[in-house]
């Protein structure tokens, strides 16, 4: 970790000055917007670890163990009740006060672990009081905080957490509520259009958070709560959650995801049979489009003779996966921001190669199969395999270190190499209703276990530990340096806002990608045609 961490320093100004987000994929689509040209595939969540379930009646199987349930568990002090609904009963878990004294990532970044209170701090009291999060049951990083031993952010997290119950003098209670993050969306929707809300914070998308709840006022902004200008929240600003109609209200602090959307997962040994080697692509600058064709035509075999594909050089779970990552890497969006209008993109230039090219590798060259080809990667019958950076997170358990690696999709011909079109809409974040009583110790006490980078409390990460920390959970520990540096080689950084517009990567999926794919439509039609549609969703969408 020596060589990265001398980048750092040269690097991490550079960095911070970007936009990085508008969030996601990785690391993490909602259920059902994946959609595979031959049928559907939704994006596979991780279970929730460090959670402890109550057996209630209703969801009595939760109480059983991990492989029975779906939900891992293990001595955890944070309470976490299961619940069907805002108006279910919770019980209380048996909560451990015994202080973590484990020092992971090498101990920098912990200060005493005292909680101190300085002269001209505002000192508040919640007398007791719990503070309810609705959570989903599936998710790639875990929503309650939890200790680790081998990941710094969550332990940091989870020591903070400890820490502001007892400065605020408040409890904090984790409800899961079966059926993910949607379900929590109509939860959340239905509930306060009621007036009947009973959490004080929910575990939502920023697609549905920064563009419908905060276009209706739903969700409270932190402005008023906490100092959005201070050093500490502006050292990552860009990362943080503001709203795409209130550009100014920050609605949620970023929760150290760091995320490349879509990158190549392959087979080193199925690599190896054939004397390839992607790495040394890249060693060599040569790594490009039409590298990446050759290789794929390489991998592309018929074993025995029979006329028929055994193995594939390149496979994917659907059209959209795969046609949004060839159009990321020429910088081409679906929807893009022009000042104030967000307007239907795909009508640009950089558009046409990247979809002309999906089109040749499916049609033209045949090294890629048209069903969802994860079982085929899964097997062995497929050499690579394009998917967000979340993909090894949640298949770890299945792969020998050494043989799953990952590359980066080649940059297109209009892609200068040290830019990236990023989408994290679908990265969820803790969002409190905009009617939240007692807002200010509320938000405060939440936001003091979120901002994990700040020097002044007793816990606290580095710069280097939050990076670390995201790519561990990401990637093998050998892949750890080269996943950090693709991510801090973007410095020049394009937004993709199709996500807060659902509707939108439905019709563009059915009546583009797939259509040029398969050779129904020519690509500058396909494009042409579905702009109108397109941006009446759109407009829509964003009408006041």
């Amino acid at each position: 970790m020596t060589n990265m961490k001398s980048r750092f320093i040269k690097i991490i100004t550079i960095v911070l000055a970007c936009v990085f987000f508008v969030a996601v994929a990785g690391c993490g689509k909602e259920n059902g917007e994946n959609s595979s040209i031959t049928g559907s595939s939704s994006k596979p969540g991780v279970q929730t670890a460090g959670v402890k379930t109550t057996s209630k009646p209703v969801s009595a199987s939760m109480s059983q163990s991990s492989a029975a349930s779906g939900i891992a568990t293990y001595a955890d002090t944070t309470e976490v009740v299961v619940t069907t609904g805002a108006n279910s009963e919770t019980s209380e878990i048996s909560e451990s006060t015994e202080e973590i004294e484990a020092n992971q990532d090498s101990g920098t970044g912990n200060n005493t672990g005292d909680v101190t209170v300085s002269p001209d701090e505002k000192v508040y009291d919640l007398k007791g009081r719990e503070i309810k999060f609705c959570i989903a049951t599936l998710t790639e990083n875990p929503q309650n905080p939890f200790p680790s031993d081998t990941n710094k952010v969550y332990d940091t997290r989870y020591k903070l957490m400890k820490a502001a119950e007892e400065k605020f003098n408040c409890k904090f209670v984790f409800e899961l509520l079966p059926g993910g993050i949607g379900a929590i969306h109509n939860l959340f929707q239905t509930s306060y259009m009621a007036g009947t809300l009973t959490y004080d914070a929910y575990r939502i998308t920023r697609s549905k958070a920064l563009m419908l709840y905060d276009k209706n006022g739903w969700i409270l902004p932190l402005n008023e709560y906490i100092d959005i200008s201070s050093d500490v929240v502006q050292r990552y600003k860009n990362y943080h959650a503001y709203g795409l109609f209130n550009t100014a209200n920050l609605y949620a602090i970023w929760g150290c995801n760091v995320q490349i959307p879509y990158i190549i997962w392959y087979h080193t040994d199925m690599m190896n049979r054939e004397g390839i080697s992607l790495k040394e692509y890249l060693y060599t600058n040569t790594w490009n489009w039409n590298t990446f064709l050759d290789v794929a035509q390489k991998m592309t075999q018929d074993t025995n003779g029979d006329g028929v594909i055994d193995i594939w050089g390149l496979t994917t779970d659907s059209s959209q996966t795969i046609g949004r990552a060839f159009l990321y890497s020429n910088l081409a969006t679906v929807v893009s921001r022009e000042g104030e209008k967000y307007v239907y993109s795909l009508d640009d230039y950089k558009a046409m190669k990247p979809l002309q090219f999906l089109s040749d590798f499916y049609h033209t060259y045949k090294v890629i199969t048209y069903k969802n080809g994860t079982t085929d990667f899964e097997k062995n019958l497929a050499s690579m395999y394009i998917a967000g950076d979340w993909w090894l997170a949640v298949n770890k358990s299945k792969y020998p270190q050494s043989d799953i690696t990952f590359i980066q999709l080649p940059n297109g011909p209009d892609n200068p190499g040290n830019a990236s079109v990023l989408a994290y809409s679908a990265l969820h974040e803790f969002f409190f209703p905009a009617t939240l009583t007692d807002p200010e110790p509320v938000v405060k006490a939440l936001t003091y276990w979120q901002i994990l980078w700040d020097e002044s409390k007793p816990y606290y990460c580095s710069d280097e530990e939050v990076f670390v920390s995201a790519a561990r959970v990401r990637v093998y520990e050998d892949d750890i340096d080269r996943f950090i540096n693709l991510f801090l080689s973007y410095t020049n950084i394009k937004d993709e806002y199709v996500d807060y517009f659902p509707p939108a990567i439905t019709k563009v999926v059915t009546d583009v990608i797939y259509k040029v794919a398969t050779q129904i439509t020519a690509t500058s039609s396909a494009i042409d045609a579905c702009k109108p549609a397109v941006q009446d969703i759109i407009d829509a969408a964003t009408a006041k």
